[in-house]
């Protein structure tokens, strides 16, 4: 639902009404990224933007006329800044063409770049409601479920793929639609953090359950920090809701959270038991590069760099010859280590550690 916006710091209001897939009950609660997307557009041509506060400027890359129209999303209270390519006219209007292409999406189109200001706590008023990095989720039959309740421009609940729950292969549309057990473990997961992050368990829409899992060895062109399956409404996404997206990605990026774990993995092999224990991960490539590592930077690298910097204080330009040596130390050694990250053995899930890696600990 678009209006014209009465505010300063907007160009239009924007509501979005989820539909019950099973249903059909109206569902106010959360914002929606990829309808966000288009929301820039349609108002351009709808003529909720007046042509006076249309703000155009040239892309300095392609040349291209590029519209910046402000949002303001009701649902969250929150500001979108959408970027889109415009033609030569005026009033300017939408071009939808282009050669961009986005992963998991057929064909292309011109870009619609969204920039999601402040979009901590858009339901909470926090970006950890409870203030934890990682909580236990108490299900009815006693079991306890770790989480990270996250909300960055959608709250989202995060757990981790075969640690309590189904590995992440067997994670599927199949499963999640045919078997209700599992439909009803997941959905008391989700309505459980939503009572923990102070929101509304009868709202179906927010908060959303993302499971994480460790990353797999890049195939083709898309390098990874971590693999995500998100559900909405009690349904398995084919992608990733762009708003869940946001908020995994600021997940990932806080210290201690599940999705900060997944991405990161245990490279130290004195920190292997306890990995394995604390966030069920292993490495071999890791303890492996930290072997070549160490001795090799130690005694080559660093000092080399120091040499170079206390000849430079004695005279300048009498330490270029060290550093010099120093990068030309540091580099094979470094695109060895990159290529051993990539490795099947970089890091791995070790869903059923805790019995055996405690006592090792």
């Amino acid at each position: 639902i678009l209006e014209r916006s009465e505010r300063e710091d907007a160009d239009v209001d924007f509501t979005f009404v989820q539909v019950g897939i099973t249903d059909g009950e109206l569902d106010w609660a959360g914002n929606c990224g990829n309808m966000s997307s288009v929301v820039g557009p349609a108002a351009l041509e709808m003529g909720l933007v007046p042509a006076e506060r249309v703000q155009v400027e040239r892309d300095e890359r392609t040349g291209e006329r590029v519209a910046r129209v402000r949002i303001w999303n009701t649902n969250t209270r929150k500001v979108v800044v959408a970027r889109f390519t415009v033609d030569e006219g005026m009033p300017p209007r939408f071009v939808p063409e282009g050669d961009y292409a986005m992963a998991g999406v057929p064909g292309t189109g011109s870009k619609v770049v969204l920039s999601f200001l402040k979009p901590g706590g858009a339901k909470t008023g926090r970006v950890l409601p409870t203030g934890n990095a990682i909580d236990r989720i108490r299900l009815s039959n006693g079991r306890e479920v770790e989480a990270s309740l996250v909300d960055v421009s959608n709250p989202g609940v995060f757990v981790r793929a075969g640690l309590d729950l189904l590995p992440f292969e067997k994670l599927t549309a199949a499963e999640v639609e045919q078997n209700e057990a599992t439909r009803n473990l997941l959905e008391e997961i989700r309505r459980e953090g939503a009572r923990m992050m102070g929101l509304d368990p009868d709202t179906p829409s927010i908060p959303k359950l993302v499971f994480v899992d460790s990353p797999i060895p890049s195939q083709g062109e898309y390098h990874h920090h971590l693999r995500c399956r998100a559900l909405s409404m009690r349904q398995l996404h084919k992608a990733v809701p762009l708003t869940l997206g946001l908020c995994l990605g600021a997940a990932a990026r806080i210290p201690g959270t599940i999705p900060f774990l997944a991405a990161q993995g245990v490279a130290t092999l004195g920190l292997l038991p306890l990995g394995a224990v604390l966030f069920l991960q292993a490495s071999l490539a890791g303890p492996l590069a930290n072997l070549l590592a160490i001795p090799w930077w130690s005694l080559v690298v660093v000092p080399l760099a120091l040499l170079g910097t206390g000849l430079e204080a004695l005279r300048a330009g009498a330490g270029e010859w060290a550093w010099r040596l120093a990068a030309w130390c540091f580099d094979p050694s470094w695109r060895l280590f990159t290529w051993m990250a990539d490795s099947p053995l970089a890091l791995a899930w070790l869903p059923e550690a805790r019995a055996w890696a405690l006592p090792l600990a």
